[in-house]
């Protein structure tokens, strides 16, 4: 998880994508397909209720890091801030998800290691 924060600062999410099992875990299609739609509900509702203005339409470069697009998006820094809440928002849903696999992965490791141990006895 370590080496794929500096890319996802920058909106490049293939280290995660293609590093993490996701077609043959089950356990992660809940965390890979519920944040889009919050985070989505969140803002659409954070611009029609006016705690973030409606984005100046402005092309910004993808890999333009959270929180600055936001501020370019919008010319407001409560659209940065809102692209902050998304990213708590959506790591306070993907982190149960990510224990209970680490868990599980940790647990099939240490049987793993019991088995080869009790082999070469």
């Amino acid at each position: 998880m370590k080496m794929v924060a500096v890319p996802a600062f920058f909106n490049i999410s293939e280290p995660i994508t293609f590093g993490l099992p996701i077609i043959l875990t089950p356990m992660v299609l809940i965390p890979w397909s519920l944040p889009p739609v919050v985070t989505v509900l969140t803002s659409y509702y954070a611009i029609y209720l006016g705690f973030v203005p409606r984005p100046i339409g402005v092309t910004i470069v993808w890999t333009t890091p959270v929180f600055l697009s936001g501020w370019i998006g919008t010319t407001s820094i409560a659209g940065g801030i809102l692209q902050l809440v998304n990213v708590a928002v959506s790591i306070a849903i993907w982190l149960p998800f990510m224990m209970a696999i680490d868990k599980t992965y940790l647990a099939d490791e240490a049987n793993t290691a019991t088995e080869s141990v009790a082999e070469n006895d």
